[in-house]
Formats: C-alpha cells, sequence, structure tokens
C-alpha cells in the first residue's frame, strides 16, 4: 500500500534519523524532511 510512496517528515531536531530507516525498511518507502516547516512555532 505504501510502497514507492514518498512521506514528508515534519520535524527540525533530527528526528528524521532515528523515525526514517524504520518506516523505509518496514513500508518499503524513502522519506524526506523539508525545510519549509517550523516545527516550534
Amino acid at each position: 500500500m505504501f510502497q514507492g510512496r514518498k512521506p514528508l517528515i515534519a520535524t527540525k531536531h533530527k528526528k528524521e534519523n532515528v523515525i526514517a530507516p524504520i518506516f523505509e525498511k518496514e513500508l518499503g518507502i524513502i522519506c524526506f524532511v523539508s525545510d519549509k516547516f517550523d516545527t516550534d512555532i
């Protein structure tokens, strides 16, 4: 269902370093982060 999709992980504090590898391995997706989100606001 998710294979080949590219989800955005909205974070500023490097949480993607923990989250992305798990999602990528288990769901067959490629995660990315954008600097356009400020999760501290």
